[in-house]
């Protein structure tokens, strides 16, 4: 069992995963936002090579960082696939937010609105694991009152029990 203070060193760096999608998904929208207001031309080949690209930088980031992982032993893979989903999604919902705006003419808001809507996904996750470690936690303790009332030859026949 790990002390406290290797759990706080453990916990206390900060998720990257947040920087790097914030600014992957800036760079897009400023490649979009150069296209619109005529910064770049449609046009022109940089146009034609910047908008593909664009698109898909906040994706390929996503993939890679989480791939990466995956890869070094920082997540499992069943952590990292659903890390991964889950950013995927999140920048999806974004871009797209942010692209429906931007066309119907509000750009001034698409920024501010698919940040926000980034912000509220976060909190609705944090929320939704927050629970359930709640409740993962409350099954530990009704596990170990149960151990407690239990003499110990029939606590360990119950183990066995399970384990079959």
């Amino acid at each position: 069992m790990a002390s406290l203070k290797e759990l706080f060193e453990h916990y206390k760096s900060k998720d990257k995963s947040i920087i790097i999608d914030s600014i992957a998904l800036g760079a897009s929208f400023v490649d979009e936002a150069g296209i619109s207001i005529g910064l770049i031309e449609n046009a022109s080949a940089l146009a034609d090579t910047l908008s593909p690209i664009s698109a898909a930088l906040p994706f390929a980031t996503v993939a890679l960082h989480e791939g990466g992982n995956v890869l070094f032993k920082h997540k499992s893979l069943k952590a990292g696939s659903q890390d991964m989903r889950y950013r995927l999604i999140r920048n999806g919902a974004s871009l797209a937010l942010g692209t429906a705006l931007n066309g119907i003419g509000a750009g001034v808001i698409a920024l501010p609105c698919a940040v926000s809507l980034r912000l509220a996904l976060n909190r609705f996750r944090s929320k939704m694991l927050t629970s359930y470690r709640v409740e993962q936690r409350i099954e530990r303790v009704k596990a170990l009152k149960q151990k407690e009332m239990l003499p110990i030859d029939e606590y360990q026949n119950n183990l066995l029990a399970e384990n079959i």
